[in-house]
Protein backbone atom coordinates (compact mmCIF):
# COMPACT_ATOMS: atom_id res chain seq x y z
CA UNK A 1 0.00 0.00 0.00
CA UNK A 2 2.80 2.00 0.86
CA UNK A 3 4.08 1.75 -2.64
CA UNK A 4 0.77 2.57 -4.40
CA UNK A 5 0.96 6.15 -2.26
CA UNK A 6 4.40 6.96 -3.27
CA UNK A 7 3.59 6.51 -6.83
CA UNK A 8 0.01 8.21 -6.74
CA UNK A 9 1.90 11.62 -5.72
CA UNK A 10 4.23 10.97 -8.70
CA UNK A 11 1.45 11.02 -11.35
CA UNK A 12 0.26 14.13 -9.00
CA UNK A 13 3.59 15.70 -9.43
CA UNK A 14 3.45 14.52 -13.06
CA UNK A 15 0.12 16.51 -13.70
CA UNK A 16 1.13 19.41 -11.85
CA UNK A 17 4.03 20.36 -14.53
CA UNK A 18 1.02 19.26 -16.72
CA UNK A 19 -0.75 21.82 -15.46
CA UNK A 20 1.63 24.02 -15.53
CA UNK A 21 2.98 23.79 -19.28
CA UNK A 22 -0.93 24.17 -20.18
CA UNK A 23 -0.92 27.10 -18.33
CA UNK A 24 2.51 28.33 -20.13
CA UNK A 25 1.29 27.25 -23.32
CA UNK A 26 -2.30 29.32 -23.30
CA UNK A 27 -0.64 32.58 -22.35
CA UNK A 28 1.78 32.25 -25.25
CA UNK A 29 -1.43 31.12 -27.47
CA UNK A 30 -3.06 34.73 -25.92
CA UNK A 31 0.38 36.58 -27.47
CA UNK A 32 -0.35 34.73 -30.50
CA UNK A 33 -3.80 35.67 -30.86
CA UNK A 34 -2.80 39.56 -30.26
CA UNK A 35 -0.28 39.22 -33.31
CA UNK A 36 -2.67 37.83 -35.19
CA UNK A 37 -5.10 39.81 -34.92
CA UNK A 38 -2.55 43.02 -35.22
CA UNK A 39 -2.25 41.21 -39.27
CA UNK A 40 -5.55 40.36 -39.83
CA UNK A 41 -4.71 36.66 -40.13
CA UNK A 42 -7.59 34.27 -38.45
CA UNK A 43 -7.37 33.02 -35.43
CA UNK A 44 -7.10 29.04 -36.92
CA UNK A 45 -4.10 27.92 -38.80
CA UNK A 46 -5.39 24.39 -40.32
CA UNK A 47 -2.00 23.93 -41.96
CA UNK A 48 -0.21 24.61 -39.03
CA UNK A 49 -2.21 22.15 -36.88
CA UNK A 50 -1.87 19.66 -39.24
CA UNK A 51 2.42 20.07 -39.10
CA UNK A 52 2.27 20.34 -35.68
CA UNK A 53 0.08 17.04 -34.57
CA UNK A 54 2.34 15.22 -37.24
CA UNK A 55 5.54 16.35 -35.64
CA UNK A 56 3.79 15.37 -32.24
CA UNK A 57 3.13 12.08 -33.42
CA UNK A 58 7.13 11.79 -34.54
CA UNK A 59 8.12 12.52 -31.25
CA UNK A 60 5.36 10.62 -29.36
CA UNK A 61 5.99 7.22 -30.91
CA UNK A 62 9.42 7.67 -29.87
CA UNK A 63 8.48 7.80 -26.48
CA UNK A 64 5.53 4.70 -26.92
CA UNK A 65 2.38 7.07 -26.88
CA UNK A 66 -0.06 6.02 -29.24
CA UNK A 67 -1.24 8.22 -32.27
CA UNK A 68 -4.53 8.29 -31.11
CA UNK A 69 -3.69 9.69 -27.91
CA UNK A 70 -1.16 12.28 -29.53
CA UNK A 71 -4.01 13.28 -32.16
CA UNK A 72 -6.94 13.54 -29.54
CA UNK A 73 -4.79 15.55 -26.83
CA UNK A 74 -3.52 18.09 -29.53
CA UNK A 75 -6.32 18.81 -31.04
CA UNK A 76 -7.94 19.36 -27.68
CA UNK A 77 -5.04 22.11 -26.84
CA UNK A 78 -5.75 23.52 -30.38
CA UNK A 79 -9.37 24.39 -29.17
CA UNK A 80 -8.75 25.64 -25.77
CA UNK A 81 -5.73 27.58 -27.47
CA UNK A 82 -8.15 29.41 -30.19
CA UNK A 83 -10.74 29.97 -27.42
CA UNK A 84 -7.50 32.17 -25.66
CA UNK A 85 -6.68 33.72 -28.86
CA UNK A 86 -9.86 35.20 -29.57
Amino acid sequence: MKKLITLRKQIDACDEKILELLEKRFKVAREIGVAKAGGGLPVRDPKREKLVIQDRVLKGGTRNLSETLIKALWKAIFKEAYIHQK
